[in-house]
């Protein structure tokens, strides 16, 4: 999950669904993520992330290692970015479908 801010609102049932359906949250960089993080952790206390379950990272790569190293048998590794796919490298892609298509060819290598 993560990228960039389109300053969207950030709801309180975005956070609950995801406490509710969610085992671990992996975060790729930008400003949406800083913005969800803050939403998330008022107190603004980011090192509290982890004991939550959630882990931020600095690459699509870095984060389809973890969570496949994360994963068990029957687990659903989910790519649901949650905001725009823009932005600078290392964080940010081309559009979307680019987003998209580098997920699935880290995936395909996990094979």
């Amino acid at each position: 999950m993560g990228g960039a801010d389109k300053n969207l609102k950030i709801k309180g049932e975005v956070i609950k669904t995801i406490q509710k359906y969610c085992k671990k949250v992996i975060l790729l960089p930008g400003t949406g993520t800083n913005k969800l993080i803050r939403s998330y952790l008022p107190d603004g206390k980011a090192g509290k992330l982890q004991a939550k379950g959630w882990k931020q990272v600095k690459t699509l790569s870095e984060a389809v290692t973890l969570a496949h190293n994360l994963a068990k048998r029957g687990d659903v590794i989910l790519l649901s970015p949650g905001f725009a796919s823009f932005g600078p490298p290392p964080g940010g892609f081309r559009n979307e479908y680019d987003r998209g298509a580098q997920f699935v060819r880290l995936i395909k290598k996990l094979k």
